[in-house]
């Protein structure tokens, strides 16, 4: 079979099955979209059930929303009345992606300069700091890293906004709180693979022929670490998934990550239904370019 075909249907029946599980969670957690502090009549429930079929045998339902999933229709926002969840998730979709590359940007900036920096020099200074610094972001919370950020560069220095989405500002800390964590799993990464390029008899062949340590690095060095960089990408991008919920929380931005949030607490079943699927599409095509890329860096990848 094509490798495209097999790869696009390994997609698809990934969202398919999420997509089913999903259904029975969402449906199956304790209470419902109708429920809320003010008691509506028998008359007004039984309505809004039969507006949303509620009030159909959990087959159909399912049946229901797989037919609208097919079709590209997530259905009505049971919270957000009068509005499609396509719309909800289309107006978050830009934040969220905006928030992704920043974090994206930032792991690949710090870890590779970083892990590079280390691998001169193993156990000199710049070494021991590129370490402890790698630790120490790795072990702190993302939600840590952004309440320390805006603490220090909102609060104290007043440089950057501490929340919101009015510009390119905005997403300067989120995109350090999220992508932080992985610049220094991405220097140990770029470093360790550094470390055995350096040993090697291509860059004592260079040394030899006199040429710069910059160039080295650059020619001989960079290149060799960037089929594991495209490797660590795919991992990396379910971590930013799952740790951009918390961040889109705590600046307050109207991102996928907060309306899945808020869709779990007000049990509106087919936005939260509609995010998973999302994030799940999203996901799989992250990991799908990640191994686009690692193909074309090497082409023996491509051929298995």
């Amino acid at each position: 079979m094509n490798p495209f075909l097999r790869r696009f249907g390994a997609w698809a029946f990934t969202i398919l099955l999420v997509h089913a599980v999903a259904f029975l969670l969402v449906r199956g957690a304790p209470g419902g979209p109708l429920d809320s502090a003010r008691e509506l009549s028998p008359q007004v429930r039984a309505a809004l059930e039969s507006h949303y079929h509620l009030d159909a045998p959990l087959a159909e339902q399912y049946a229901r929303a797989l037919g609208g999933l097919l079709q590209g229709d997530l259905g009505p926002s049971m919270h957000y009345r009068g509005t499609g969840v396509s719309e909800v998730l289309a107006a978050g979709l830009p934040v969220s992606l905006a928030l992704g590359a920043g974090g994206i940007l930032v792991a690949l900036l710090f870890g590779i300069v970083a892990g590079l920096g280390a691998a001169r020099r193993p156990g000199g200074v710049m070494d021991w700091a590129v370490r402890s610094g790698a630790s120490l972001v790795m072990g702190i919370p993302n939600f840590i890293l952004a309440g320390l950020g805006v603490a220090f560069f909102s609060f104290v220095l007043g440089w950057l906004p501490s929340a919101g989405s009015g510009g390119p500002a905005h997403f300067i800390l989120p995109s350090l709180a999220l992508g932080l964590p992985f610049a220094g799993q991405l220097s140990r990464l770029v470093r360790t693979r550094g470390l055995e390029v350096l040993a090697g008899d291509a860059v004592r062949a260079a040394k030899a022929r006199g040429l710069s340590e910059f160039h080295i690095l650059r020619f001989h060095v960079l290149p060799r670490t960037l089929v594991p960089v495209a490797a660590f990408l795919g991992p990396a991008a379910a971590g930013m998934l799952t740790g951009s919920l918390v961040v889109e929380q705590v600046f307050t931005l109207p991102g996928i990550g907060t309306h899945f949030v808020q869709a779990a607490l007000n049990r509106d079943y087919t936005l939260a239904l509609g995010a998973t699927v999302l994030y799940t599409a999203l996901l799989g095509a992250a990991t799908w370019a990640s191994d686009i890329w690692m193909a074309r860096l090497d082409p023996r990848l491509g051929s298995r």
